[in-house]
């Protein structure tokens, strides 16, 4: 792709647009990879879509990033279209390391491939505007700001789509997944950056988000989706009384990381 910078230089291309480019270049270079599979054909998309922006640049009114955003999606359409293909946005998901490192979940929750295309279908398969709000802030690594910026919707919009998008992920991975019990562990850990964010001054979700695993699955099925411990033991494959073991020390856990009193034992 021909560096804008160097036809900036040339007199060609305003300075805003250059510097524009540059701050999101790798942004959309990473999205059109991961719809169209390869590095040619996405480099190719973004200096399409780069072209369509420079030509509108100087009449463009508001805020900018937004209508690049909606550009650079036409033209991975128009893309597939001309080529005949299939976003390859699955494949090219499950095989990278680094987007699904970007999720922050545990390896050994998705531990086999078929896990991680299962989860990138899902992904894949959520509404236009849950998906774009989920690949953006988690895939991608962007912040609720930066995707409200670039999308052109409230930060409070994006925090409820990416909730929203947890929880349908939630329901379609539980059902398409034969084993209930690694469907449930696997997308409870979808939700716990969305606990770090709802901080409150004295850290109550933080520390939930950082208890160990079962813990944290334990207390989740428990106190948020409010399951009995037996249907917590089912979906968790344990029994009862390890559900209720597990919310015991999470609870004493949550106490020490805050500094607080443990609670005594009931009779």
């Amino acid at each position: 792709m021909t560096n804008p910078g160097e036809r900036s230089a040339e007199g060609q291309l305003p300075p805003d647009f250059v510097r524009f480019h540059r701050k999101h270049a790798t942004l959309w270079l990473r999205v059109a990879h991961l719809e169209l599979g390869a590095r040619e054909p996405a480099a190719e998309t973004v200096e399409q879509s780069l072209i369509e922006l420079a030509t509108v640049w100087e009449r463009a009114s508001g805020p900018v990033e937004p209508l690049a955003w909606r550009m650079l999606r036409r033209h991975i359409v128009r893309h597939m279209q001309r080529t005949g293909k299939t976003s390859a946005f699955v494949s090219t998901a499950a095989f990278d390391p680094a987007a699904f490192e970007a999720l922050r979940l545990p390896p050994k929750v998705f531990d086999t491939l078929e896990h991680r295309i299962a989860l990138f279908t899902a992904v894949h398969e959520l509404p236009r505007d849950h998906h774009e709000v989920f690949l953006l802030t988690r895939v991608l690594g962007q912040s609720n700001q930066d995707a409200a910026r670039l999308l052109g919707i409230r930060e409070k919009t994006v925090r409820e789509l990416r909730r929203d998008a947890i929880a349908l992920l939630m329901q379609g991975l539980s059902e398409d997944d034969p084993d209930t019990a690694t469907a449930a562990r696997r997308v409870l850990h979808l939700s716990r950056d969305q606990l770090a964010e709802l901080e409150g001054p004295i850290g109550l979700f933080r520390a939930i988000a950082r208890l160990p695993d079962r813990q944290f699955e334990a207390m989740t099925l428990r106190y948020v989706l409010e399951y009995s411990d037996e249907t917590a033991g089912r979906l968790l494959g344990m029994t009862a009384a390890t559900v209720r073991s597990n919310v015991r020390h999470a609870k004493e856990t949550i106490a020490r990381t805050l500094g607080l009193p443990e609670m005594p034992d009931p009779d």
